[in-house]
């Protein structure tokens, strides 16, 4: 598709969720109750801007920047070293095994897909990450499906002051139900990184699950 078909099918869409807008308004919103509306949320009047105004908004929250440069040091083929505990009544009791994960940039740069793949108690074992950080909502965004599993899992996350990813999301487990998982993600180097899993017991607090340890091929 050309940039100027882009263009013209961005300016299409940003057009309709404007009409859209004002038919939601209705006539009886007044000019003063919307100004007082975007007064508490602190985002622009879409009533006051224009399309060129709108375009340039909507492109600059579609631009790939520093959280996603930041992102593609990881591209690349990575040897995984895992290590999970299947009981949190024995936290102690790690199962270990050996995978491989290959990243990949897409959609120019936007997004990051990781395919990664092992054996898992004798059964092979393949899941997808979808990953890249959402401009408009200032965070990291990933999902996550696998071949053990029909659920696609979403979460999301940010940086701490300890250069940590921390990703929090929630899973299903059968016989358990909904739960509240973790992951926190740390680089050492450009050539090692780290996932380290928690799941969040009844009781509020967090199961350190697992650590796949990864190391670039």
């Amino acid at each position: 598709m050309k940039t100027t078909t882009i263009a013209a099918f961005a300016a299409g869409v940003i057009t309709t969720g404007s009409l859209a807008t004002l038919i939601a308004a209705g006539p009886k919103e007044t000019k003063h109750d919307h100004h007082t509306q975007d007064a508490h949320t602190g985002a622009p009047d879409p009533m006051e801007m224009s399309p060129d105004e709108m375009m340039a908004m909507w492109m600059e929250a579609g631009n790939p920047g520093e959280h996603h440069k930041r992102m593609a040091r990881d591209v690349g083929t990575w040897k995984a070293h895992t290590k999970f505990a299947m009981d949190p009544t024995q936290p102690d009791v790690w199962t270990e095994g050996e995978g491989r994960c290959v990243i990949e940039s897409t959609m120019g740069g936007r997004f990051f897909e990781s395919t990664f793949t092992m054996d898992f108690m004798g059964m092979p074992f393949e899941g997808v990450a979808m990953a890249g950080y959402d401009n408009g909502r200032e965070c990291y965004v990933m999902t996550w499906r696998d071949s053990m599993s029909t659920q696609i899992m979403h979460m999301t996350g940010q940086m701490n002051d300890r250069d940590q990813l921390v990703m929090k999301g929630k899973s299903f487990m059968p016989g358990m139900g909904e739960y509240m998982m973790k992951i926190v993600y740390e680089w050492d180097g450009t050539d090692t990184w780290s996932e380290t899993f928690y799941d969040q017991l009844p009781d509020g607090s967090w199961f350190n699950s697992g650590v796949i340890t990864f190391t670039r091929e």
